[in-house]
Order: structure tokens, then C-alpha cells, then sequence
């Protein structure tokens, strides 16, 4: 539900995407969830993301696509 696959910057290593999180880290100061690296079967490659629940992912995935939302289903 989060960013597509193809969308996400594509890293050759784990090391390289924990680097990446690292660089990130020391220039944002508030981070709201967990960053992780995890492996990309489809593209060989790792990717880096925020650590959501299931819940949280349905509930970020609500509020940037309200409007695909029926009225009526709208809660």
C-alpha cells in the first residue's frame, strides 16, 4: 500500500541502505516510525522504508486516496 515498488531508490547491498538510513537520520532530526532495510525479490536489490503496522498502513493509505473512498464508506 505504501510507495510502488518501481517508485523507491533501489540500493546494491544491505550495508548500502543502512548507510542510506544513517545519512538520513543525521539530517532529519524527528523521525515518525522506524526506518528499515529489507530485500527486493523483484528487483534483486534492497529497498529502505518506515516500519507500519497493518492498521497504520490501511490508515495512511485512507488519507492519501479519500477520494477513491465512496461517500457512504467514508468513516
Amino acid at each position: 500500500m505504501g510507495t510502488p515498488c518501481k517508485d523507491k531508490r533501489k540500493y546494491t547491498s544491505k550495508d548500502e541502505a543502512l548507510d542510506a538510513i544513517d545519512k538520513y537520520k543525521q539530517r532529519v532530526v524527528l523521525v515518525n516510525n522506524e526506518l528499515n532495510a529489507y530485500p527486493c525479490d523483484r528487483h534483486q536489490c534492497w529497498h529502505v522504508g518506515h516500519r507500519l503496522t497493518k492498521a497504520e498502513s490501511i490508515a495512511k493509505w485512507r488519507i492519501m486516496n479519500w477520494w477513491k473512498i465512496p461517500y457512504e464508506n467514508r468513516s
